[in-house]
């Protein structure tokens, strides 16, 4: 198998990314390098084989470097003190000084002895002729809310650097080091809970000084933004314990020049390459490399699969269970596609108990391959199985029959194009996955012929990929937790595009497009889910939809009701909504649905139809629904700021005599005082 097991030699031709400023360099300065190590998440009693890794690839860097900063997150978990001092040893193995940076895991910096080990929260130090200022950026966010510690600059920090600052020539290049992000790019969105809300004060303090760069971590992402002459860098994690958005887990290698910073990230695990050419470590045009790939990423315990253009086309599910750390990423042009109609029929009657059907043709299934058997009385039987094994006219099932089924009974292909159960910390990047409906038969179970079906995932993210041509749900996911789904195509899809379904708990749908579907996102049975900034066309049914909370169980294992719902429905713009509503909800409660667009067409009825109490409905723009703008059936609803002018029924249908209305237009009953 080419160059996997010379992963090192290879994976900077393959996955190394560079952030580069040409100039000329000075003969009066020698560059030098660091190393940016984040967010660790070291747990005491669990493994570091990954840390272990990368460490061992820094002591192999030529030339070495003259330091390692590990920008926050050293630790997690409840046994800190254990957790800092396998930090402590794991990071000692190093020939250089390695400069710790407080994160928000990082709560060991409370207590005296964590201060005794890992020194002060800000601290400066020098490499001429450059001087590198470690800031933290960890706090207590909203005081009326404690649990929302996570990036600001606390005074403490600003007045230290306000003064130190007064001993630091202005002439002299600086390096900042901080664990929250300053700026990161929009794909991610350009501020997400956790970033440092009020880096604005530290910035206007610097700007008298020659700053050439910052390093974040805390996003888990590698990313690179510049703004007004100065470097930002967000690196990904490099943890046995979390994983990555978009990169596999690595650090950074960072070369000092006079007056600018090129940096390198160096994957601490192996890019496998899937081709059609032969030019991959696994090769061909089917499902077969990419299964075969993911397998043996899952077995190395992680890495990026990297899948070269060509359209792959799927006889059975691409299927991955119970992996993590795995980033699978395509080419431009990378299609991974269902096959064309695959159907037979029964060629002798076949009864309960057996797992050996008879067909008239077998050739076009393979093993792994899901089916619909779907038995012809008028009011139809049907399962979905799994094919074991293909032999000559026969289909041998993983699972035996259940039911009659006679002579002339329809096997259908019922494929999703990728399956995902019990993984985390898997992201997808840049592919189309295509459900291929018009050539294929429907089959009756909505969790197949999707784009992707889920269960149990944990902080996986889709970036960036078009989903289409799908029969029932686009993106499905079941039990999720902190799935992130950004900057998605998702066209001509017959059920919802995105849905979050089985009490899934923050989850994102942010910056994506979706036209030409039954509907839009989906929020069925969810929990602090955030749905904000898509556009969202055509769609028959709903924009977007809120409904039946039936969860007996929080995300903590206790008793829970519809009043810790709080989904968020932001600034998304919707065209043209169909016969429910622009946006629905039903069954739930204190949602808030804040700062949207909904302009009507033919088959719009009402722009907001709310079944459900508590929710918070702010500044909403409806226009041009058959209906009435905003419909409010539930109680104690909150209406503030909202226009539904130029609708046909109305603006306004409340049947809430609790509602309480703030300047909305026009206006509408009683206007409650402020």
């Amino acid at each position: 198998m080419r160059g996997i097991k010379l992963f090192f030699q290879i994976v900077a031709l393959l996955v190394a990314c560079s952030d580069a400023h040409p100039a000329e360099q000075p003969k009066d300065h020698t560059p030098f390098s660091f190393v940016q190590v984040t967010d660790t998440h070291i747990i005491a009693g669990k493994p570091v084989d990954v840390i272990k890794e990368g460490i061992e690839d820094i002591k192999r860097l030529k030339p070495e470097p003259k330091f390692v900063v590990v920008t926050g997150d050293l630790v997690d978990g409840e046994k800190g003190k254990e957790a800092v001092m396998l930090y402590k040893k794991l990071f000692s193995e190093l020939r250089c000084p390695v400069y710790p940076v407080r994160g928000n895991h990082d709560w060991v910096w409370e207590h005296e002895w964590g201060k005794e080990i890992l020194g002060e929260r800000n601290y400066a130090f020098d490499i001429p002729p450059y001087h590198f200022i470690v800031l933290d950026n960890i706090d207590i966010q909203d005081e009326t809310a404690k649990d929302t510690f996570g990036g600001i600059f606390p005074e403490r920090t600003i007045a230290w650097l306000r003064e130190h600052l007064k001993s630091v020539d202005k002439k002299t290049p600086i390096i900042i080091f901080c664990h929250a992000t300053i700026y990161r790019p929009q794909s991610y969105s350009d501020k997400l809970p956790g970033d440092a809300y009020n880096y604005e004060a530290v910035l206007e303090l610097l700007k008298p000084y020659k700053v050439v760069a910052w390093f974040a971590g805390h996003a888990h992402c590698n990313a690179h933004v510049r703004k007004d002459g100065v470097d930002y860098f967000t690196t990904g994690c490099l943890s046995d314990n979390r994983g990555n958005v978009g990169c596999p887990l690595g650090y950074r290698v960072v070369t000092v020049f006079k007056d600018r910073v090129e940096t390198t990230y160096r994957p601490v695990r192996p890019t496998i390459v899937v081709a059609q050419d032969g030019s991959g470590d696994f090769n061909g045009k089917d499902e077969r490399p990419i299964i075969e790939a993911l397998e043996f990423a899952k077995a190395e315990g992680g890495g990026r699969i990297l899948i070269k253009t060509g359209t792959y086309m799927l006889r059975r599910a691409i299927v991955l269970k119970s992996a993590r750390y795995l980033a699978i990423v395509g080419e431009p042009g990378t299609i991974l596609k269902v096959v064309d109609q695959c159907e037979t029929v029964l060629t002798t009657d076949a009864r309960p108990g057996d797992k050996e059907l008879a067909v008239e043709d077998a050739s076009q299934f393979v093993a792994g391959a899901k089916v619909e058997i779907l038995a012809p009385p008028a009011k139809p039987t049907w399962k979905i199985r799994t094919v074991h094994r293909v032999a000559k006219g026969k289909l041998l099932l993983a699972s035996p029959l259940d039911f009659r089924c006679p002579k002339g009974t329809r096997v259908v292909l019922a494929a999703n194009v990728i399956e995902l159960w019990g993984c985390h910390d898997i992201t997808l990047t840049n592919l189309t996955l295509d459900g291929n409906k018009d050539q294929r038969t429907r089959v009756r179970d909505h969790c197949h012929q999707c784009g992707v079906h889920s269960s149990g995932l944990r902080n996986t993210h889709i970036i960036n990929c078009t989903v289409k041509n799908t029969w029932y749900r686009g993106l499905s996911f079941y039990g999720p937790r902190g799935v992130l789904i950004s900057a998605c195509t998702l066209r001509n899809i017959s059920d919802a595009a995105i849905n979050f379904d089985h009490h899934s708990y923050w989850c994102v749908a942010i910056g994506n497009d979706i036209e030409n579907c039954s509907g839009g996102v989906e929020l069925n049975d969810t929990a602090d889910c955030v749905v904000k900034g898509n556009k969202i066309r055509n769609c028959a049914r709903f924009g977007v939809c809120i409904w039946r909370w039936h969860l007996t169980k929080g995300p903590d294992g206790k008793p829970g009701t519809f009043q810790n719902v709080r989904n968020k429905v932001l600034d998304n713009h919707i065209v043209a909504p169909g016969r429910e509503a622009g946006i629905y909800a039903d069954g739930a409660g204190l949602n808030e649905i804040i700062g949207n667009i909904i302009e009507g067409g033919q088959a719009a009825k009402h722009g907001i139809l709310i079944k459900c109490p508590k929710n918070r409905i702010e500044r909403n723009t409806v226009t041009g629904m058959s209906g009435y703008g905003i419909v409010i059936k539930g109680k104690g609803n909150i209406l503030i700021g909202n226009n539904c002018e130029g609708n046909r029924a109305g603006a306004f249908n409340i049947e809430d005599p609790e509602v309480i209305l703030w300047d909305n237009i026009p206006k509408v009953g009683v206007q409650n005082k402020r």
